[in-house]
């Protein structure tokens, strides 16, 4: 009899052990899955996040290059070279998703550097500074500097008809994302 309730011990222990472990087998795969496409989930939510924000930081750049364009169009207009600095100066110092806004002629002379003031009336000469010369018509550039993305608005200011100064003047603001 001993021997009978031994051998049935040992099987219900096999059984229930091996049961046990397929159970936890199980519950540790699923949670896995489960797992895996959450992340994948989250994943295309923030990317959806993240161009809907790219879009909203690019129509709220555009709207604030064309204002400040305007502003620095009527100021040169009128001769007002130190109101346009005092403006664009205004502009970075209060926008803090605004890095900088540079005034510049197409032979790349800065009037205007709210970055690095020592490089006004110095001819720029980054790989930027020579894409924002060339534009012919207002412009997104997006890159990278300093593992920094940076979208680079790019505005021609014309007085009249005529471009100011003999060649297009172009300020270009650049916003951090």
């Amino acid at each position: 009899m001993k021997e009978q309730t031994c051998i049935k011990k040992g099987i219900r222990w096999k059984l229930l052990s091996t049961m046990i472990g397929l159970i936890v087998a199980l519950v540790t795969i699923l949670t896995f899955i489960q797992i895996s496409t959450q992340e994948k989930a989250s994943e295309m939510a923030l990317e959806r996040r993240i161009a809907l924000m790219k879009k909203n930081l690019i129509e709220r750049g555009k709207t604030f290059s064309d204002n400040l364009s305007r502003q620095v169009e009527n100021g040169i207009a009128s001769f007002n070279l130190s109101g346009v600095t005092e403006v664009i100066n205004k502009a970075v110092d209060e926008d803090e998703e605004l890095n900088y806004a540079i005034l510049m002629d197409a032979s790349r002379t800065a009037y205007i550097h709210t970055l690095k003031p020592q490089l006004q009336q110095e001819i720029l000469s980054s790989d930027e500074d020579m894409f924002a010369a060339s534009q012919e018509k207002a412009t997104i550039n997006e890159y990278k500097k300093a593992k920094v993305s940076l979208l680079e608005f790019i505005v021609p200011i014309c007085i009249s008809t005529a471009p100011w100064g003999c060649s297009q003047t172009r300020i270009f603001i650049g916003f951090a994302q």
